[in-house]
């Protein structure tokens, strides 16, 4: 194919049902090749390229014999990306990789065996399979990274929607070696029901899953459920949230860990009792200056100007005893 570009721009192409794909050297046009117009093809160049500097379309110039015009054609792309899916959940790595696991696929709930991994970095993608126990498949789970960075956790969804239940409703994949591997936590406390379509966070040491839809009870889920992940040898489902607890990062905090945890709980108990002792403070000082301020009226009376001397001031005298300078005022403290 030669690219032989008029000298005029022409108009700009009007048809439906053409292949579009990018080309040239420098990957900057887009060629736009069949389709039909509505009234009529004939004499209309099969293909239009479309110069992303430039902007503007040109008609190529190409060798051979050309093929019949034809509607609703496609370009074939060559990529290593998964197939289309929905209800799938996605985790962002350490390393810039995004895990994507389960959700529908073309034909109904992807196997959690086969996972995708998008490297943000190199823009590659890869496709890995896992080992161990693996979870049944499902969609509209979610999925949370584990506090040491070193594991994802997934929890609830549903296969179908006449098979709503799913074993291992809560599974682990361990990421630190490859291939990735699959188990089943220990957990403890009383297990939810189990949720679809809700979201997932981790604040601290819990896992806090929020609303969704029980499936197996046909109803919208009112409820936050709370997993603490902090001991890796056991999850447990809890009912309360320790605001304090929350700020581990680490299920075996080390002796630094522990000590600016602490430090962060003595300094919360500083800030209250400050700002109560600061509270009531204010009170006593206001207090106490009303108080100053009682006795002073009583002890000096104000000054009433009078006609007359010492002191004349344009007729109005004020007694020497009330004839203080701004200074002995404002630097006056306690009582004398």
């Amino acid at each position: 194919m030669e690219d032989a570009r008029p000298t005029e721009p022409i108009p700009n192409p009007i048809q439906r049902g053409a292949a579009v794909s990018t080309g040239g050297p420098n990957k900057d046009i887009i060629f736009l090749v069949g389709g039909a117009f509505e009234n009529s093809s004939y004499g209309i160049p099969l293909v239009y390229t479309f110069d992303t500097a430039k902007n503007v379309w040109n008609t190529p110039i190409i060798k051979g014999t050309q093929p019949t015009r034809r509607d609703h054609i496609y370009s074939i792309i060559d990529v290593t990306a998964p197939t289309p899916r929905d209800g799938y959940s996605n985790t962002l790595l350490p390393n810039g990789v995004i895990a994507y696991i389960g959700g529908y696929g073309v034909n109904g709930p992807t196997n959690l065996k086969e996972i995708y991994l998008y490297d943000t970095k190199n823009n590659a993608w890869e496709t890995m399979i896992t080992v161990g126990t693996i979870p049944d498949a499902r969609a509209h789970h979610s999925s949370v990274l584990g506090l040491n960075n070193d594991r994802i956790i997934i929890y609830g969804g549903f296969y179908s929607s006449t098979s709503p239940a799913v074993a291992h409703d809560l599974s682990v994949l361990d990421i630190r070696n490859k291939p990735y591997r699959w188990f089943t936590p220990n957990i403890s406390g009383t297990i939810p029901p189990t949720p679809s379509a809700h979201t997932a966070n981790v604040v601290g040491r819990y896992m806090i899953v929020t609303y969704g839809f029980i499936l197996s009870q046909q109803h919208i889920n009112p409820d936050v459920y709370i997993l603490d992940i902090g001991n890796d040898s056991e999850y447990k489902w809890v009912t309360s949230f320790d605001p304090k607890l929350s700020l581990t990062l680490s299920p075996n905090p080390s002796p630094n860990q522990s000590s600016i945890q602490n430090g962060y709980s003595i300094s919360i108990g500083t800030m209250i009792g400050a700002i109560i002792g600061i509270f009531i403070g204010g009170i006593l000082i206001t207090i106490f200056a009303l108080m100053i301020y009682r006795w002073y009226k009583r002890k000096h009376p104000r000054a009433i100007p009078t006609h007359g001397k010492p002191g004349d001031l344009n007729g109005l005298v004020v007694h020497p005893e009330f004839q203080y300078s701004h200074n002995n005022i404002s630097h006056s403290s306690g009582f004398n």
